[in-house]
């Protein structure tokens, strides 16, 4: 790249330099400027071609980009250009070409522009960082686009805001008319009928707002218009006046809105109230009238008013109907007769007066003739003295008075002449103070000279004095103080000149000698140039010198404080690791403040994208840290469907998480504790008790074991079957409604019912099994506790294989086992999987529910008895024919370790990772990838993880590296993880 400075000061050399130069030396030194100029130029249209699109901000990047163009521009731009086109002439040199300077001015004018802006375009960037409502962003972008109307980009994003906006418009017309929202309507209305649309609204938004606005509004007070009946009644009711006035106020606000007219039922219920209200109003008007008209009566009596106005406020206080004071009427009668006394005197006066007049007229006749007489000689003197003075000969025309004074005294004291006497001396008065006056403008004019402030005024005094002078000698004398007065002025603007020449080299020097990393003598710097820029009484192509130094003072500062600020609003985010929205606002305030910075960029991207994933870990890792410490094998159903809806809550909110597939699976465990109870909020073992009340009768049996099988005969509890030897005679039942029976006779020792008391009149235990049974499970569930659902139904099973419940109906254990399960595992997962097998044997071994189990007889019910009793065996119940179940993993004991242990699983489960926050990621300077860490965490050698929007934008935890030393190790790293600005992890221990 060219060395500007060093061009321009080889000119100058060439230009002071007592020798010239060879002609090859100044082409090619004509030849390096002019390739100067050209690569300005080029910049400089490149800077006025983004300035012509609107695109002002990308045009300052651009003339920032070092070198400075402006700083280069004051280079090359030197007041000695003209001059070496000249020189270059002479030898034959084309010259360089023109600078493209009024380009440099837009560029000028586009930075104070851009100052006037930044507040505005910080608030642009800001809410759109933050994606703040539209409403919003479209006002600033308005008063952007009014203050910055040369770019048209403001245009074009209101335009595509407006066009998103008026589909937003829609659903909050419709969801704050479905609320009656009428703040939010009104607001609404005021936002589609405003004038600052550049699209505006279509029709039929304007009418929808308008017409939701005007229903809500009727409605609205039409319900303030029922409450202030009552409230009226009341006021009306209470005489309470001031309140009924002000109700009165606000019901006339709401009426105006809400009725169309006064046959409305409301106008009818409110009208006592109102009618009251009425009269008191003019009752209290009345008595104002009265007390006014008695003040404005005092005040009349006082002022002596005339006697037509005072009658008009004595009829005025008549008309009141209202009794007058004895005191105020003696007042008025003594006033009348006063006024009428007056009225007399005056007739009188008015007569003498007519005498008088009459006399004095013929006096002033008498005294016309004797005048006459005198005036003839008067005028003579007059006529001469007004020539004197109109032709200007003061001086005679007060010798001539003089004289006349000593002839004629009654003359010269007469009015005429003492008014040119007069005139005289006027005359003479003011010649004398234009002489002292043009003598003074002077002097001020010659003092004032003397001093550059004086300047000014001086040139004022010799204004004013030209409009003074009346002769060429007086003239001469201004002229000779305004050459005096000049040549004073050119002294002082060469010594001013020198002297600022002499500051501004020294200036200079210190300019080039300062180190760019010292703020403090930067903006020292800046701050004299700015005050020698500043300094009066120098010629401004002196002073134009001194700006471009100044600007690249100003542009090396800047340029310092970028870099301190960029590194302190990093220190910002460091700081804010661990705190979410701080690290967000942190990165926000990054990428306002930086946005040219490749870091903003890529901060821009993850916190547009990713914020609500950081939020998703920080939930999930409360979400966790609770849930994983709660005992879930004892819970009522209300409890289960509160914890359900709470983890849907966040796996609905915050997707795609590790976690959800763990607590996916607990949801999967309480959904059937819900399920404990039906609709209407009822234990399902309710049904149990039931089923039970209604399908186990009170029996009594006579149990036998013949022919290798036993058989069971039902008989009624009230009639205990009578002996008959060693026989048992008995009639037991054969259907299942238990109303038909069939005799027989029993060998006594066939008999295997318990006995109760042995001898020869032995006694059994009748009672059939099933009543039994039936008697211990509605005891059972009589203390049913919901929330140890699995216990009480494990005890009803284990009541199934009890001893004497092997001696019930293998059909009837089958048929309560199937009830006992089905419903028990309804209400608990661990029981579904546990007892898995025994549904699945159950639905796919039917038994034949045709064949009766009460008949001991029936070949079919025999036949059905056998395979319940298989079916039992399978199942892992003891019966009769094999009291020792060989099922081992099937007995109720076996399964039901197996459900503790599936609960027991339950027990401050383990639902997935949680993650600690303990740095951020990002490229330092030379591109290396580096892990910021919070200073309290140690991170050596731990595997740091970051979070992310994978596919269908489902997070992915994904790890990043390991920190070795003080260096990132991404080697064998997905590159995606990678991203500056993401937040790092590791996994909680």
């Amino acid at each position: 790249m060219l060395d500007y400075e060093q061009i321009t000061d080889d000119i100058r050399t060439v230009l002071t330099a007592e020798i010239d130069p060879t002609k090859e030396a100044m082409r090619e030194l004509d030849e390096r400027y002019a390739r100067a100029i050209g690569e300005v130029n080029e910049r400089l249209r490149e800077c006025g071609a983004l300035l012509d699109s609107g695109l002002r901000t990308e045009a300052i990047h651009r003339c920032e980009a070092e070198p400075n163009l402006l700083n280069i521009v004051a280079i090359i731009d030197f007041p000695e250009f003209d001059v070496w086109v000249d020189f270059a002439k002479q030898f034959s040199c084309p010259g360089p070409p023109r600078i493209l300077t009024e380009i440099a001015e837009q560029l000028n004018d586009a930075y104070n522009e851009e100052a006037s802006l930044g507040d505005l375009l910080r608030q642009h960037r800001l809410h759109a960082l933050l994606r703040s409502p539209l409403p919003t962003r479209l006002a600033i972008l308005r008063t952007l686009a009014h203050r910055d109307s040369g770019t048209p980009i403001w245009q074009d994003d209101i335009r595509a805001y407006e066009k998103v906006r008026h589909n937003q418009l829609r659903g909050e017309i419709e969801a704050a008319f479905a609320g009656d929202d009428l703040p939010a309507l009104a607001l609404l209305e005021q936002e589609v009928r405003a004038r600052d649309w550049m699209q505006a609204p279509s029709n039929e938004i304007i009418d929808k707002a308008t017409k939701s606005h005007t229903a809500v509004r009727v409605k609205v007070a039409r319900r303030r218009l029922d409450q202030l009946v009552d409230e009226l009644t009341s006021a009306h009711s209470g005489f309470d006046v001031a309140r009924g006035r002000l109700l009165r106020s606000r019901w006339h606000a709401q009426a105006a809105i809400a009725l169309d007219g006064e046959d409305d039922p409301l106008v009818e219920l409110v009208a006592p109230a109102l009618e009251w209200l009425a009269e008191q109003d003019r009752s209290e008007q009345e008595e104002a009238d009265y007390a006014s008209t008695l003040a404005a009566i005092d005040q009349a009596l006082d002022d002596w008013v005339p006697r037509q106005d005072l009658e008009r406020l004595y009829y005025k206080l008549q008309s009141s109907d209202r009794e007058i004071s004895s005191q105020l009427t003696i007042r008025l009668a003594e006033r009348f007769e006063a006024l009428d006394v007056n009225a007399r005197r005056r007739s009188r006066l008015i007569a003498l007066g007519s005498v008088s007049l009459i006399a004095l007229v013929g006096g002033i006749i008498a005294w016309g003739i004797y005048a006459h007489a005198r005036a003839g000689v008067q005028a003579k003197y007059v006529a001469s003295l007004t020539q004197l003075v109109d032709s200007g000969s003061i001086a005679e025309a007060e010798a001539y008075a003089s004289k006349l004074e000593q002839i004629a005294p009654e003359v010269y004291t007469s009015k005429e002449i003492q008014e040119l006497v007069s005139k005289m001396h006027n005359i003479r008065s003011e010649e004398e103070g234009r002489q002292a006056r043009l003598r003074q403008l002077l002097d001020s004019a010659r003092e004032s000279g003397t001093s550059w402030e004086g300047y000014g005024p001086a040139r004022s005094f010799l204004y004013d004095a030209d409009e003074v002078v009346k002769n060429e000698h007086e003239r001469a004398e201004a002229a000779s103080v305004r050459r005096e007065i000049e040549a004073t002025r050119r002294q002082m603007e060469k010594q001013y000149n020198d002297d600022f020449a002499t500051d501004l080299t020294s200036y200079a020097t210190r300019c080039e000698a300062v180190d760019t990393s010292d703020l403090d003598a930067l903006k020292r710097l800046v701050q004299e140039g700015e005050l020698l820029e500043q300094r009066p009484r120098v010629a401004n192509e002196l002073k134009q010198q001194v700006k471009p130094l100044v600007l690249r003072l100003s542009a090396q500062r800047e340029s310092e404080l970028r870099s301190r600020d960029e590194s302190q609003l990093i220190a910002n985010i460091d700081r804010a690791v661990g705190d979410r929205l701080a690290f967000q606002t942190a990165m926000a305030t990054f990428i306002e403040a930086m946005p040219q910075k490749p870091l903003a960029a890529a901060l821009k991207q993850v916190l547009e994208k990713e914020p609500k994933i950081w939020e998703g870990i920080e939930r999930w890792n409360a979400f966790l840290q609770v849930w994983e410490q709660r005992d879930y094998r004892f819970l009522s159903a209300a409890e289960a469907a509160e914890l359900i809806e709470e983890a849907e809550a966040i796996m609905a909110q915050y997707p795609g998480f590790p976690a959800v597939a763990d607590v996916r699976k607990l949801v999967d465990f309480l959904t059937p504790i819900t399920q404990r109870v039906d609709d209407d909020g009822r234990s399902r073992h309710l049904v149990l008790n039931e089923r039970l009340t209604d399908s186990i009768p009170d029996l009594r049996v006579a149990l036998v074991y013949k022919n290798g099988q036993y058989l069971r005969y039902y008989f009624n509890p009230v009639k205990v079957p009578p002996y008959i030897g060693n026989e048992l005679s008995i009639y037991y039942f054969v259907d299942t409604g238990f109303e038909e029976t069939r005799g027989t006779k029993i060998a006594q020792h066939l008999l295997v019912n318990e006995v109760i008391r042995k001898g020869s009149n032995s006694e059994y235990d009748w009672t059939a099994p099933q009543t039994k049974f039936g008697r211990f499970a509605l005891d059972r569930l009589a203390g049913f506790d919901e929330s140890n659902w699995e216990r009480d139904f494990y005890r009803l099973l284990e009541g199934l294989d009890a001893d004497y419940a092997m001696k019930m109906a293998p059909q009837v254990r089958v048929q309560l086992l199937g009830l006992f399960l089905r419903v028990g595992c309804e209400g608990s997962g661990p029981m579904r999987e546990a007892y898995k097998s025994h549904l699945d044997l159950l639905d796919s071994t039917a038994l034949d529910q045709a064949p009766t189990w009460v008949d001991p007889e029936d070949a079919s019910g025999k036949k059905t008895s056998t395979a319940a009793t298989g079916l039992l065996k399978r199942l892992g119940f003891r019966t009769l024919e094999n009291p020792t179940s060989t099922t081992t993993n099937m007995t109720p004991r076996f399964v039901t370790t197996k459900v503790v242990e599936l609960l027991n699983e339950k027990n401050k489960p383990k639902l997935g990772s949680r993650y600690a926050w303990v740095g951020w990621l990002r490229r330092d300077p030379l591109q290396k990838w580096t892990v910021i860490l919070r200073p309290d965490f140690d991170a050596e050698n731990r595997e740091l993880l970051v979070a992310y929007p994978g596919t269908n934008d489902q997070p992915q935890i994904a790890k990043v590296g390991t920190l070795a030393g003080s260096e990132l190790d991404v080697r064998g790293v997905h590159a995606q993880g990678l991203a500056s600005g993401r937040p790092v992890y590791i996994v909680v221990p």
